[in-house]
């Protein structure tokens, strides 16, 4: 009996036996996208980075994308992501529209229903249609909607921030193939010196487990080491549900350890026999 599969099946079988990966892989099924008023000339590219992420994470994403402009200044950076469940609720903003405080996020949200993008107006909203800069950003956040449909919203929530931020920026550097954003530029230096300040004004620190989107090099070393990426990510997400920096890390690296603490310098900072720095 013959089985159905999807196209991202599809399209993964038949790059295994007949190499047309790139060809197929722009036909996985979309999941629906709305356009706010002014957003749909993002089409061509939030189609494209969906189709990127969906093909090479493995996942279908179940809920919906609903893609929005900020009409004024509001929000720093360059855009934000916001699930919501079911009964339209969701972890960061109360029913006033005030914030929730983070001390304040009780864990009954759910399965995620749809997932609100909104490029900010003196960030996201400033690239160019088609450039590297505006395909980073939204495949950052297209990657979020992906991990919460993955996991859920309440371990989202639980999430080490080297692993949410993290993976996130990697993702969408590695799909723009690397771009001239601040935000990305500022990860990369902080993570290479371990020096500057998080968002919220603390100081970064070199312990892997107290980065947030300067955890990219650590996704980008497992790239450089010959393993894919996009598998142990997935691996990390589900094992860092819980909120188990631990736990993730063990899943990010225990496949190949030897390829990736071995070569990673942090890896090799407690080996006596290497002597001193």
């Amino acid at each position: 009996m013959l089985r159905k599969i999807n196209w991202i099946q599809f399209a993964t079988l038949t790059c295994v036996v007949w190499g047309t990966c790139l060809l197929l892989s722009s036909y996985a099924a979309l999941p629906k996208i709305i356009y706010d008023s002014g957003a749909t000339k993002y089409k061509p590219d939030m189609e494209w980075v969906v189709n990127q992420i969906g093909s090479r994470f493995g996942h279908t994403l179940k809920a919906s994308i609903y893609l929005l402009l900020e009409p004024e200044d509001i929000y720093d950076g360059q855009a934000t992501t916001i699930p919501y469940n079911a009964t339209g609720k969701n972890p960061y903003i109360k029913e006033d529209g005030t914030a929730l405080p983070v001390d304040k996020r009780e864990p009954f949200y759910g399965a995620m229903k749809e997932c609100r993008i909104t490029l900010t107006k003196g960030g996201g909203q400033t690239w160019a249609l088609g450039s590297k800069e505006i395909r980073s950003v939204l495949a950052h956040e297209v990657f979020h909607c992906f991990t919460i449909d993955l996991i859920g919203i309440d371990a989202n929530i639980k999430l080490p921030h080297w692993l949410r931020e993290g993976s996130a920026m990697w993702v969408g550097e590695e799909l723009a193939g690397g771009s001239s954003l601040p935000d990305a530029q500022r990860a990369w230096n902080r993570y290479l010196t371990g020096t500057g300040v998080k968002k919220d004004g603390s100081p970064i620190s070199a312990n892997l487990f107290q980065r947030d989107y300067d955890a990219i090099g650590l996704f980008a070393h497992l790239k450089n080491s010959k393993l894919n990426p996009w598998n142990l990510i997935k691996s990390a997400l589900l094992a860092g549900s819980s909120g188990s920096s631990t736990d993730a890390f063990k899943a990010l690296t225990s496949s190949a350890k030897k390829d990736i603490l071995e070569t990673w310098a942090s890896g090799l900072a407690r080996l006596p026999s290497l002597g001193s720095a």
